[in-house]
């Protein structure tokens, strides 16, 4: 029952990215600042935080996981911290909390912050802030899944290869030991979920961060009056739509790192 539902969410994904890049175009940029306070009245608390948009309407939600035991190991959910001028981080089940160790990183466990926005978005960058380790700054190396989903997913037992199948891959985003804005290409990134994680690597597992602010572009309507609202799978039509997908996402996955 689990794969079913995980097909049919993948192929209902599928369907929608594909009915973005053809029948919409992109209309205001918006900035999530999740550096700064939360929506007011929605969640904010160690499970989850819920931010307003720069547009005044949009709104996204960020939990946060890990993987346990390494790049084999299975997610498991993680709190969810806010630090007022350094942004969101990451507090595991291995660690006390006590910096750098609520920052998204990698050393033992591998942390992530998963975001839900209510509307699709064409994904554009996110702000990472580098936080001291005591010795030296961390990496803002990261790995990043884009998709569509209905809800939050729960993640719980998703592995590195299952997490690439339900969202079609990863992309890796490389920076050095300072604060920057890490742009992923500006096209074809339409969707409502983003996961971004310290680099899924086995070498190189210095990265520390929080993330401060997320970029994206409305979708604009279709002449049809469809739109950006986040759409439910209503037929087997969904999965020939979806069919038409797998190759555009196929060819998103290659990627140049950026400032």
């Amino acid at each position: 029952m689990l794969f079913l539902t995980r097909l049919v969410r993948a192929f209902a994904g599928m369907g929608l990215l594909v009915a973005v890049a053809a029948g919409t175009a992109r209309a205001g940029e918006i900035v999530w600042d999740t550096d700064g306070a939360c929506a007011t009245g929605l969640a904010c608390n160690s499970t989850a935080r819920t931010f307003l948009g720069s547009d005044g309407t949009t709104k996204v939600v960020a939990k946060a996981w890990s993987l346990a035991g390494g790049l084999s190991g299975v997610a498991e959910g993680a709190d969810i911290g806010h630090w007022l001028g350094w942004g969101l981080g990451v507090i595991n089940e291995g660690e006390s909390g006590t910096s750098p160790n609520h920052a998204v990183d990698n050393y033992g466990r591998f942390d992530m912050v998963a975001f839900f926005f209510d509307e699709v978005v064409d994904i554009t960058a996110a702000s990472l802030r580098s936080i001291w380790t005591g010795s030296h700054y961390g990496d803002t190396d990261i790995s990043v899944w884009i998709g569509t989903e209905t809800v939050m997913p729960d993640l719980t037992g998703a592995t590195l290869t299952s997490l690439d199948a339900m969202y079609g891959g990863h992309f890796d985003n490389t920076g050095p030991r300072e604060t920057r804005t890490a742009y992923f290409n500006a096209d074809g990134e339409a969707g409502n979920f983003l996961l971004i994680g310290a680099q899924m690597a086995s070498a190189d597992r210095d990265d520390f961060f929080k993330i401060k602010a997320l970029q994206a572009f409305a979708v604009e309507a279709p002449p049809d009056g469809g739109g950006g609202a986040v759409p439910e799978p209503s037929s087997m039509a969904v999965f020939g739509i979806g069919v038409l997908g797998i190759a555009a996402l196929r060819r998103r996955r290659a990627r140049v790192s950026a400032q």
